[in-house]
């Protein structure tokens, strides 16, 4: 007579150590980004005027569901549309979140004509 429970045993055990091993791998990603060893890119709107290559600027991000997230430069940003750049983020800080009043600051610097255009780190505070 063949003894299921057994082999529902083994499946159950699989299909943990598979969840397990995700869950790892998640923790992994998000640990590199983290430490600045991963980054992510992004379609990203940017307002920011007379910003030349290879210069840096200090950006923040308002805390809130927009689509494009959007990384202010220069401010006031007044009567500028803003222009939709792919950016390379870099760190722990989020582009964008659910609605509040927080922001992320982001130190960015225009790589040129090279994509992505531009490239931001995560910052706690303005430097």
């Amino acid at each position: 007579m063949p003894n299921y429970g057994r082999n529902w045993t083994k499946l159950l055990l699989g299909m943990v150590g598979v969840v397990l091993l995700w869950a790892g791998f998640e923790v992994s990603l998000h640990k590199l980004e983290d430490w600045n060893l991963m980054s992510r890119d992004k379609l990203v709107k940017i307002y920011a005027k007379n910003w030349t290559k290879g210069e840096y600027k200090t950006c923040f991000s308002q805390m809130k569901a927009q689509n494009p997230p959007e990384l202010i430069c220069d401010w006031p940003k007044g009567e500028d549309k803003g222009k939709i750049f792919k950016v390379r983020l870099l760190g722990i800080g989020n582009i964008r979140g659910p609605e509040g009043d927080g922001l992320s600051f982001w130190n960015c610097r225009k790589s040129g004509d090279n994509e992505p255009m531009f490239s931001c780190e995560w910052q706690p505070q303005p430097k």
